[in-house]
């Protein structure tokens, strides 16, 4: 008779407590170590120096709420729209449900997203762009009930155990949300952009800023929550607070995919939330919370994938529907293909056969954003083929340097030993220089041997690793950024979950260990995760919005130039050397930092000062200037392509001298047109 069940390598009654005393040294040693010790006591500190500061109290409280009530409004409005729309989308896509409450709640709300998305990339197409808020309002108004009381009652996706650990590693994410946007990207393009095209009411692809040559489908949902803050009263930096609140909902959304996933394996309740709470401890997982990034979305999306794509065969429009979050992911980043492509060799081998279903729905989600970079861009796939498309109209030697910009995060010194060290590495890292910010923690690898022990591999399993692997594999080969690797960390963390159920079943006391273990890191994780906010000298200030101590005013200070905008004449704005306009609230155009200045491009189409005059009014109607010396001088000295020749510098002199310095404030300096 076969014995049925997992064979471990040793007795199993010491399974338990070997995988336990292993992620306590494994942890301890992560700890002990600098700077994570020193880490722990300054977060500890700061905590309590901030709480009572802001005399904490049932007045505080109101505070908190008259500050960001208006934001937590916009995104409440907006998501619900979003769910409405994605109830009548989904019951067509897939119209057998599952009964399970939370995943119907998280799929039909992504789905809603994205098609909120999608509807304000049109509006934007058409140049309207200021009927945002009205176009979500009817989304309210989507016709179909709650269907609430059809779902099958399960007694909750999560355990009790694990509620608390879960609610203080949330609540930190949620006090970074209510703050204004700090970090560049955001203030470049992700909140910059959609702040742009809501002033002008279109989406255009700025040619001096190569990431709006991107898909935006994440930076498209900001725009919308940005628009309903805007109608409702909130502006300014409270109504950047509300895209963060947005981002960190969808990260909330991806650690309850991790659990869907993990219970469509066949994980137990409390092992697929123990996979969830594996991911929500990741201080990668603070940073993608805290920032208007488009990972979360991404990663979502990407998850929801591969949980519809696992019954298929089962239910009717899974695959189609399947696809369309592939679509959507791709529509978020183009990194996204790769997943997909994952999921095309899963199935093909599944079923025999390509699937021309999912491909096509894939693509026809996708297809917005190619047609609009080619019309508008030239290059339908841009970051990838530049070489081809020549969008950025850069040399071959500029086009190598500008790639080398790109891939600077662990492979410029990488050896074979080095790449065979990257989970090591990545799960113990203690500082953000190596993968470009902080990774995963010990037990992801402590963990691990509950895979490769377990017997009884599952088809659907099966796939999931295949698709993690696909993806660990091109991040590994690729820049090893450590945002991009979320949605394979979120497929790992699920099947972690998956062993962990097969523990539970077959190792006495496992539960009870391994919750534990859970619990203890759950806490220096929650003030690790604060900490990594002073890499910034900015935790303090983030603190300080989140309990309602800041300003407007304030918020602007802190952003160099800000209050300083006020002096200069209405109008456009022209940034030079600066490519930080988030905040701006006027019409603005700035370049990117890999992008050749405006003045550049214009002088070198520019035969004389008179028509370098012109190509300035074609460029816009502005009126003041804002120069950062110190980027303009770095940007000079990024090859002959950036640098201004003395012709061109002939060439713009003329319009410069007519500039009046209205004041300065190192490194920027404001000018008034004359």
């Amino acid at each position: 008779m076969m014995q049925s069940g997992p064979q471990w390598f040793i007795p199993r009654r010491l399974v338990g407590p070997v995988v336990v005393v292993l992620g306590l040294a494994l942890m301890g040693a992560y700890l002990t170590a600098e700077p994570n010790a020193r880490a722990l006591v300054e977060a500890f500190t700061l905590v309590g120096t901030v709480l009572v500061k802001n005399r904490m109290g049932p007045g505080r409280l109101v505070v908190m709420i008259h500050r960001h009530g208006g934001a937590a409004v916009a995104v409440g409005v907006v998501l619900l729209a979003a769910w409405r729309v994605g109830r009548r989308a989904g019951g067509w896509l897939a119209r057998r449900g599952t009964g399970v409450g939370l995943e119907r709640l998280v799929t039909r709300t992504a789905l809603g997203l994205g098609g909120v998305s999608l509807a304000m990339l049109g509006l934007g197409l058409a140049g309207l762009l200021g009927f945002a808020p009205w176009v979500i309002a009817a989304g309210l108004l989507a016709p179909g009930g709650s269907g609430w009381a059809r779902r099958r009652r399960s007694g909750g996706p999560v355990p009790w155990v694990f509620l608390l650990p879960l609610g203080l590693l949330l609540l930190t994410d949620l006090v970074a949300c209510l703050s204004p946007e700090w970090f560049t990207d955001g203030q470049t393009y992700h909140l910059a952009l959609p702040e742009r095209f809501l002033l002008t009411h279109k989406v255009p692809i700025l040619p001096e800023n190569l990431l709006s040559f991107l898909p935006l489908n994440t930076e498209m949902a900001y725009a919308a929550v940005l628009a309903v803050a805007r109608a409702l009263g909130a502006h300014g930096s409270v109504a950047e607070e509300a895209a963060k609140m947005l981002n960190g909902v969808l990260g909330a959304g991806l650690a309850a995919a991790v659990t869907l996933v993990a219970l469509r394996l066949g994980a137990t309740r409390w092992a697929a939330a123990g996979g969830m709470l594996l991911f929500v401890a990741m201080p990668l997982t603070a940073v993608e919370n805290e920032i208007a990034f488009a990972d979360n979305s991404r990663a979502l999306l990407e998850t929801l994938a591969v949980l519809w794509i696992l019954p298929v065969g089962r239910r009717r429009g899974s695959l189609a529907l399947a696809g369309v979050f592939a679509g959507l992911a791709m529509g978020s980043k183009y990194l996204s293909v790769i997943s997909g492509g994952a999921l095309v060799v899963v199935v093909a081998v599944w079923t025999g056969r390509l699937p021309w279903r999912f491909l096509l729905v894939a693509t026809m989600t996708l297809a917005p954003w190619l047609v609009r970079n080619a019309l508008a861009g030239n290059d339908p796939v841009y970051p990838f083929l530049p070489a081809v498309f020549a969008p950025l109209r850069y040399t071959g030697e500029e086009l190598v340097r500008w790639m080398a910009d790109n891939r600077h995060y662990g492979l410029t010194d990488q050896t074979f030993g080095s790449w065979l060290a990257l989970p090591w590495r990545f799960c113990r890292q203690l500082n953000e220089d190596a993968f470009g910010t902080f990774g995963g923690h010990p037990l992801l690898l402590t963990l691990a041997p509950l895979l490769l022990m377990r017997r009884g591999w599952t088809r659907a399993a099966a796939a999931v690793l295949v698709v993690f692997g696909i993806g660990a594999l091109a991040w590994s080969l690729t820049s090893e950024l450590a945002r991009y690797l979320l949605p394979a960390l979120a497929l790992w963390c699920a099947l972690l979950g998956w062993g962990l159920a097969r523990l539970e079943g077959a190792v006495p006391r496992s539960r009870a260990l391994v919750a534990g273990l859970l619990l203890f890191w759950s806490v220096p994780a929650g003030l690790l995760r604060i900490h990594h906010r002073i890499n910034l000298d900015d935790t303090y200030g983030v603190l300080g919005e989140a309990l309602g101590a800041g300003s407007d005013a304030a918020v602007r200070a802190r952003r160099g130039f800000g209050p300083a905008l006020d002096a200069l004449p209405p109008g456009d704005l022209l940034f030079v050397g600066e490519d930080r306009p988030l905040g701006a609230r006027r019409r603005w155009r700035a370049a990117s930092v890999y992008n050749r200045s405006l003045l550049k491009t214009w002088a070198a189409e520019s035969a004389d000062a008179r028509r370098f005059l012109l190509k300035v009014r074609q460029g816009g109607r502005f009126t003041a200037v804002i120069l950062n010396g110190g980027m303009f001088e770095a940007s000079q000295a990024r090859g002959p392509g950036f640098r201004l020749t003395p012709r061109e510098l002939a060439v713009v002199n003329p319009w410069w001298k007519r500039l009046a310095v209205a004041w300065r404030l190192p490194p920027w300096t404001g000018y008034a047109v004359r």
